[in-house]
């Protein structure tokens, strides 16, 4: 049986969510890796996945 991970991310929007689905060996997680190193390692690439598809910022603005 193939392992996947789901990544979502969502703004609170109806609508605007996105999600994407990956194979543990896609993202390169290898039988030898303990659960705590996993969960690590997906922390980590969670967090650049989501960066890949937030675009934001901030403006001063006067009046």
């Amino acid at each position: 049986m193939t392992k996947k991970v789901k990544f979502t991310l969502s703004i609170g929007y109806y609508g605007a969510n996105h999600e994407e689905t990956f194979s543990f060996k896609e993202l390169g997680i290898t039988d030898d890796m303990t659960q705590e190193e996993i969960e690590e390692f997906l922390t980590k690439e969670h967090i650049e996945w989501r960066y890949n598809y937030l675009d934001g910022g901030w403006s001063i603005e006067e009046d």
